[in-house]
């Protein structure tokens, strides 16, 4: 397997894992504040990075390599408050778009195209979830400061199965 795209496929599962922490640290900081509809949806992105590590860690192992998991070093943003954590979401959804684009780049660079193969459903699900980040933005944004929005914002974020 070329190393160059062994190495970016480590370092996508040691990304997911840290986006579960990041999101799993939202949450908490949601919950601290009752903005108890954030914090479930937050808590869901959290096990959805999880199971993406997962399906990365399985495809490596599929190929006969040990994945190298990393310490994960947390960046949590300074400003906890709703609005600044659904920027931050949306935010981190783009660089990890970013990183499974160069990932894929890669692997077809090197050939690798059972690698590239492997990468399509999270290239079409990472256009889903910059999506469902940019939403969660949106409804904050438009509740603004009237108490009664955010509480039915909280409420539709609540409903995320």
């Amino acid at each position: 397997m070329n190393q160059e795209v062994l190495q970016l496929l480590n370092e996508q599962v040691n990304l997911e894992l840290a986006s579960a922490y990041l999101y799993y640290d939202m949450s908490t900081a949601m919950k601290s504040q009752n903005v108890n509809g954030f914090a479930h949806w937050l808590a869901l992105q959290a096990h959805e990075e999880i199971e993406h590590a997962e399906k990365f860690i399985h495809f490596l192992l599929e190929l006969d390599q040990e994945p190298e998991l990393k310490t994960i070093a947390l960046e949590r943003p300074s400003d906890r408050s709703p609005l600044a954590l659904a920027k931050a979401t949306l935010a981190h959804e783009k660089t990890v778009t970013e990183s499974i684009l160069n990932l894929r780049k890669a692997a077809l660079e090197a050939g690798e195209q059972a690698v590239e193969i492997f990468l399509q459903r999270f290239v079409s699900e990472q256009v889903e979830e910059e999506s469902n980040a940019r939403d969660v933005l949106d409804l904050i944004q438009l509740a603004g400061d009237d108490a009664s929005a955010k509480l039915r914002v909280d409420a539709i974020l609540a409903s995320r199965e």
